[in-house]
């Protein structure tokens, strides 16, 4: 596994555990018969770059019709011939660059806009034990099917009342949430020992379903003073501190 700080190493390590093996969506190191094996079962695939950042390189494919797919990047569609996804196909593999091809998960949206949770999980300097210190909701901006664009930023318990998730226990949803992050930190840490912290962006589907989209070494913080619970960036900023 080299390339160890990216997206397809990390996957490696969380499907160690046999816990998160459900909350993965299914990946794949990008190839053609790969990328065709996915898009044929799941319909719609989101390819990536294993070392990409701030969603650059991210496309997402669907398949439309009869030989039409649908080629969407940042807020860019159009609809393509399937001779033409030949070349799309090359354009990737000519980058020389690891790529990952991962099956789409329907995000749950507000207001139409599909939208993730960003988890903290940090321990302090000295500790051993990991803590769930903040969760906030980053929502895409219009035309946009992932967060790295965001619209706007609302604390959880906010964006699940507007949300087009129904019939869900919001505590129970919590508690899952919670643990499933707590068992990545732990998991995580066997690779990477120094970590002191982790922001995870967890999907979630409208039936409550959760997935964990990506994890990040290195999460900014800033996010978090952006929303009205002030409360919940200086609890981060002190493990950082201490």
């Amino acid at each position: 596994m080299s390339y160890s700080y990216g997206k397809w190493t990390k996957y490696h390590v969380m499907m160690e555990n046999k816990t998160l093996v459900d909350y993965l969506p299914k990946t794949h190191l990008f190839s053609e018969t790969a990328f065709w094996k996915h898009l044929n079962e799941y319909g719609t695939v989101v390819v990536k770059p294993s070392e990409g950042k701030q969603g650059y390189g991210v496309v997402q494919v669907a398949k439309c019709g009869e030989n039409k797919y649908e080629i969407h990047n940042k807020k860019n569609k159009m609809i393509i011939d399937s001779y033409l996804i030949q070349e799309f196909l090359d354009k990737i593999l000519q980058k020389n660059k690891l790529h990952i091809v991962q099956q789409k998960i329907p995000l749950a949206t507000i207001e139409g806009n599909p939208f993730d949770i960003r988890v903290m999980v940090q321990r302090k300097k000295a500790a051993i034990e990991w803590e769930v210190t903040g969760k906030i909701v980053k929502i895409a901006e219009d035309g946009y099917f992932i967060t790295n664009v965001v619209k706007e930023l609302q604390t959880i318990e906010q964006a699940f009342e507007k949300s087009d998730i129904e019939g869900i226990d919001f505590a129970e949803l919590t508690v899952e949430l919670d643990n499933i992050s707590l068992v990545t930190a732990y998991e995580l840490q066997e690779f990477y020992p120094d970590s002191k912290v982790f922001g995870l962006d967890i999907g979630i589907t409208t039936d409550g379903s959760l997935f964990i989209i990506e994890a990040n070494l290195s999460p900014s913080i800033g996010m978090f003073k952006k929303v009205n619970d002030k409360t919940i960036y200086q609890r981060i900023k002190e493990f950082i501190e201490g």
